[in-house]
Formats: structure tokens, sequence, C-alpha cells
């Protein structure tokens, strides 16, 4: 089923604050998307079939685009004279988003990358215009993901490539943020509702986030050549200020969905004081590493 507040609040959250890239705030951002979601990002582009050794120009869409990091990936392996003569469409549903992208490829004068509003479950783009699809870690998000691949389907030339990647389902336990999490809200004076597991495929569809679940939606979707490989993820968090500043938005999404009224008003305030003073004494004012893994997948539509 799928937990419609959770992913209500999800958005609000992506929604919030500033789109100017003057802002230090975006700018970290960025940053931290990067940091976390980087080297799957960059696998998922090699796995695609781009690189340094690409020498055919190629038309790529970039569904659920967020801030631009595939873009910005595919622009720093990808020979110039390959991306004058290429097209990236970058898209996504949170007019937020699409705002910063375009800021930054007018800034860092990207060659040939575009960014609109657009739904990934209907892009209304015409068939067969791209030559490859990409989607970073939106699959669990967006609420029909076997429409986005319908849809990809249809826009795809022969032979295209779909590449996407999401988190696995056991990132809900034991993944990235959560256990540190989990502990911080276990030490409160209350009781607090935080599922064990987070659901991970907020649209309720876990299959769409466990390997072999993908392979058999893929195959049964009409995709051939599908590859499926898990990656595992290590980002290093220097101290317990550092856990805030990278993962605050999404403590705050968990707050604003699991606690009530009540809980928000008495402790909403002080809560990520007490979640670094919890942290502090946790990892012994050390820094520590978060672990977690990511599923990468690849497809191609027949000839």
């Amino acid at each position: 089923m799928a937990d419609t507040k959770a992913q209500s609040e999800l958005h609000q959250r992506y929604n919030e604050g500033s789109q100017s890239l003057e802002d230090p705030e975006v700018q970290q951002m960025i940053n931290q998307a990067d940091e976390m979601m980087g080297k799957p990002a960059r696998m998922l582009i090699a796995q695609a079939g781009l690189g340094p050794s690409t020498t055919t120009s190629f038309k790529l869409l970039d569904l659920g685009c967020g801030t631009g990091l595939i873009a910005s990936c595919i622009l720093e392996v990808v020979p110039s004279s390959v991306l004058s003569g290429s097209k990236i469409l970058c898209t996504d549903v949170n007019a937020r988003f699409v705002d910063i992208l375009t800021q930054r490829a007018k800034r860092d004068k990207w060659i040939n990358v575009d960014a609109a509003v657009g739904d990934a479950q209907n892009s209304g783009l015409p068939e067969h215009s791209f030559s490859h699809v990409t989607i970073n870690f939106a699959m669990h998000i967006i609420p029909d993901p076997a429409a986005v691949l319908r849809d990809a389907l249809h826009i795809l030339k022969p032979g295209g490539v779909l590449a996407f990647n999401v988190p696995h389902i056991d990132n809900g336990h034991d993944g990235g943020w959560i256990p540190d999490l989990r502990s911080a809200l276990e030490s409160l004076p209350f009781q607090t509702p935080f599922p064990d597991p987070m659901p991970v495929a907020l649209h309720g569809k876990p299959q769409w986030v466990q390997p072999e679940g993908i392979k058999a939606e893929l195959a049964n979707l009409g995709f051939i050549d599908v590859k499926v490989e898990t990656t595992e993820m290590i980002h290093p968090v220097a101290n317990a200020e550092g856990f805030l500043a990278s993962f605050g938005m999404m403590i705050k999404w968990v707050t604003e969905t699991y606690w009530t009224a009540e809980q928000k008003q008495q402790y909403g305030d002080i809560f990520n004081k007490l979640l670094v003073e919890h942290l502090q004494s946790k990892h012994g004012g050390e820094g520590w590493d978060l672990h977690s893994t990511a599923v990468l997948v690849t497809a191609r539509t027949p000839e």
C-alpha cells in the first residue's frame, strides 16, 4: 500500500527553500546530492555506455532530474566534441529543481542541456525521439513506475537504452541515516512511531526496490538485455553536526510524517539539539560511515 502521507510530506520538503544559486543552502544541496548519489549515478552512466570513449552523438532524457546530477556527471566524462552534437533534456515535476538546474546550465555553460517541468509517467514526448532514458533515484517515489517505463518504451528509439537506479529494499531497516535516527528517537522520553523497516518504495510496490522484482517487471514490459546489479555506498559523516546538515530534510520529513501534533509542538523545536547530543554520545564525538545499497538497472528496447 502506498504511504500517501509520507509521499506528500516528502514532496513538500522538496519544494521548501530557495531556488537561487546565490543561496549557499542551494549549493550545499547540490553538493550533498553528488556526495550521496554521485557514485551510483556515475556507475549508471558508464553502464548505459556513455563515457570518455563515446564517439557517437546521443539524445538523452533524464527523468526526475532533481538539480542536475546526471547531466553534470555526463558532462564530466563525455568528450565535448560528442556533446556538441548531442542533446540532454532534464525533466522533473518539481519546478524548483528545474529552475535550479536551468541556472546551473547557464552559469556553468553546459553544452546542449535543456530543462523542463514534466511528468515522468506521461512525458508527452514524440515516439522514438531519444536514444537514452535515465532515472536517478526516483523510481521508488514516482507513484506509477510501470507507467514511466511504458512511456520510456514509447519515446526510446529501437535499441535505445534505459538506465535507472533505486535504493535497495534492505535500506529500510539498516541503511544510511535510518539506524542513527532510529536510535535517537528511541532515546526520547516518549514513543513515536517510526516504521521498521521504513518504507523504501513509497508508492507501495516493493518489487521496484528488489533486484528480482525489477527484472521481472522489465521483462513483462518488453525490455531486453536487462541487467540488474547492486553496489554498496559509503557516506562518511564527519560528526553529529555533519549528520544533521546532511539529513536535516529527511529528519523533518520523518517527524512531520509520523509524529503527532502534540509531539511536534512539545519537542519539534528541540529535537535537532537532542539528536546531535545523542549522536555525539553514541559515536564518541568521532566521525563514522553510513552504509547503504543501491540497485543499478540497464535495459534496451527491442530493435
